[in-house]
């Protein structure tokens, strides 16, 4: 991610966001994490998987600036 090339970014994050719990960490670290998956996705244009991941947050807790993001991304 940091040099540009999101889709090679992508599934080693998706892999460890599967072991999120696990692996331990405070969960602002856990959010850092996922938060970058979701730049990945958006940078590669798979909006229909960053949309997913921020609808499942928001089931989990309320977030207008969630909210504001699934808006905003491309359909």
């Amino acid at each position: 991610v940091v040099e540009d090339r999101p889709i090679e970014a992508i599934d080693p994050l998706k892999q460890v966001m599967g072991s999120l719990p696990e692996l331990g960490g405070s969960a602002a670290q856990q959010e850092v994490v996922t938060e970058t998956l979701l730049y990945a996705l958006v940078r590669a244009g798979r909006c229909r998987e960053a949309r997913a991941i921020l609808n499942a947050r928001l089931d989990r807790r309320h977030s207008p600036a969630d909210r504001r993001r699934i808006s905003a991304l491309p359909a």
